[in-house]
C-alpha cells in the first residue's frame, strides 16, 4: 500500500504542477487590476479590449491558426 499512496501523491504533484499555473491565469484575467498582483475586482474589461484592439486581434487570430495547424500536424504524424 505504501507504493500505491506514494504514486498518487506523485500523480497530485503532477496534475498541480501542470493545471494549477492555467487555473491562476485564468482568474486572475478577469481581475479588475492592470497589476495581476492583488485582486481588485471582477472585470470583463481586459476581453472587450481584446476584441476592439485590431492588434491583439490580429494576434488572437495568428496564435489560434498556429494553434490549430499544430494540432493537425501532430494528429497526422
Amino acid at each position: 500500500m505504501k507504493t500505491r499512496s506514494w504514486l498518487v501523491a506523485a500523480s497530485v504533484a503532477d496534475l498541480l504542477f501542470l493545471y494549477l499555473p492555467i487555473a491562476i491565469l485564468i482568474v486572475f484575467s478577469f481581475n479588475a487590476s492592470k497589476l495581476s498582483a492583488r485582486w481588485q475586482g471582477f472585470t470583463l474589461q481586459w476581453y472587450a479590449t481584446l476584441f476592439t484592439d485590431q492588434a491583439l486581434l490580429a494576434a488572437t487570430v495568428n496564435s489560434l491558426i498556429v494553434a490549430t495547424v499544430s494540432t493537425v500536424v501532430a494528429g497526422v504524424l
